[in-house]
């Protein structure tokens, strides 16, 4: 897409905070890995095609998003 970010990485800085309602612009890959956010992601999958979220504290995923496009999704710890 034109209008779209193409990567936004801000892993690896210990940032913290929730990612709840969380709105930019369309984003073919973000990286919030290795960081401290906590809280619900709940925010509109729609916006993201690949999205790194492992070692964060968050405490639940809201996967019933309706249609994500997501084309990859980790996680972990």
């Amino acid at each position: 897409p034109t209008d779209a970010l193409v990567e936004l990485d801000i892993s690896n800085n210990l940032l913290n905070g929730t990612l709840e309602n969380l709105k930019p612009v369309r984003v073919i890959t973000l990286a919030l890995s290795n960081n401290n956010f906590s809280g619900e992601v709940t925010f509109d999958m729609s916006i993201v095609q690949n999205l790194y979220l492992d070692s964060n504290l968050f405490t639940r995923f809201d996967a019933s998003i309706p249609e994500p496009t997501l084309a990859v999704c980790t996680a972990d710890h």
